[in-house]
């Protein structure tokens, strides 16, 4: 009977004769040195039995170590509310797939040296020492997120009164001065956020505050002994808090403002820049 070998070299299965059992030959198809390996000499019945009880065991052994349960379905992966837009994302995650911002600090971090490098005018690549200083981010507090409800009901003021008065018989002259008082105070809110301004650069942080007195506090990044952010519940729904710098020289709070919009965000741009 024929022996089956397979080559080494072209990986086809030859029928080589019984004769050369033991003994070398040339593959037909590529020329290899093929060991046709020698015949195995039949088993005895009595071999035969025990590999089949041994094979049977074999079998029976799996089957009973084998679990009647179905593969257990993977637990879907954890998810978080994103920092900065409360969108879920996954809990491994180093960036929002919804806003883009980075969730790792030191991510953050090379990403505004990364966007600070790229905006640099070529005159900003002298020397340390006379590198002109840029404004990265500049921001105001916002009227609507800041105060929602008081904002609401100054806007019910002014539009409720002139709508009564349209309806009614005998018209009240003093409906129209809950309009005027809610256009006052929505003009003052408007006053207050625009003329209070925080500017972050790459050297320091500045507060400017009034309208027809102005104050300006800075700190810069190097002596900044505190950076806190303040939310609370209502304030990490509207996206917005409340920002505290302090330097190392000073024992309080030097620059406060509320209701800016991304305090986190804001810490961390000047976080890269902290020495």
């Amino acid at each position: 009977m024929p022996i089956r070998v397979k080559c080494p070299g072209c990986s086809k299965t030859i029928s080589a004769p019984s004769k050369y059992a033991g003994k070398k030959a040339k593959c037909p198809g590529c020329g290899e040195g093929i060991t046709v390996p020698a015949r195995e000499k039949a088993a005895t019945p009595k071999a035969k039995k025990l590999a089949a009880s041994g094979s049977s065991k074999a079998k029976s052994d799996t089957k009973s170590t084998a679990s009647p349960l179905s593969p257990e379905r993977p637990p879907e992966p954890a998810t978080i509310p994103c920092d900065f837009c409360s969108e879920p994302i996954l809990a491994s995650a180093k960036k929002c797939k919804h806003c883009g911002e980075f969730l790792d600090a030191e991510l953050r971090r090379a990403a505004l040296a990364a966007t600070a490098a790229a905006t640099v005018s070529p005159a900003a690549t002298a020397p340390a020492g006379s590198s002109p200083e840029q404004e990265l981010l500049v921001t105001h507090p916002k009227i609507f997120r800041n105060k929602p409800v008081a904002f609401s009901l100054v806007v019910l003021m002014i539009l409720i009164p002139p709508i009564l008065f349209a309806f009614l018989e005998t018209p009240n002259l003093g409906l129209l001065l809950a309009p005027i008082l809610g256009v006052l105070i929505l003009a003052i809110w408007y006053l207050q956020a625009m003329t209070t301004t925080l500017i972050v650069s790459n050297r320091r942080t500045t507060l400017r505050r009034g309208i027809l007195s102005r104050g300006t506090r800075e700190v810069r990044h190097s002596d900044v002994r505190l950076l806190e952010v303040q939310q609370s519940l209502f304030q990490r729904m509207m996206g917005t808090g409340t920002l505290s710098v302090a330097s190392a020289g000073h024992g309080e709070v030097e620059i406060m403002v509320s209701g800016i919009k991304g305090p986190a965000h804001v810490k961390d741009t000047i976080d890269g820049y902290r020495g």
